[in-house]
């Protein structure tokens, strides 16, 4: 395994321009977690409003 992964990182709501990759230590699980290699995701509607602060999941 590398010491390092990518990662899309929000700093601020907004839309798809504050999506921002970068390459961040790989985290070290502690007592009782795992560390779960992904290899997709995806932003589903729900979380496109909550990521450019239109309200709370449910509204």
């Amino acid at each position: 395994m590398t010491a390092t992964m990518r990662a899309v990182v929000i700093d601020a709501p907004g839309g798809p321009d504050v999506l921002h990759l970068r390459e961040l230590p790989v985290p070290i699980p502690g007592p009782g977690q795992v560390l779960i290699r992904v290899g997709a995701f995806e932003l589903n509607r729900s979380e496109l409003h909550f990521r450019r602060g239109i309200g709370h999941f449910g509204s």
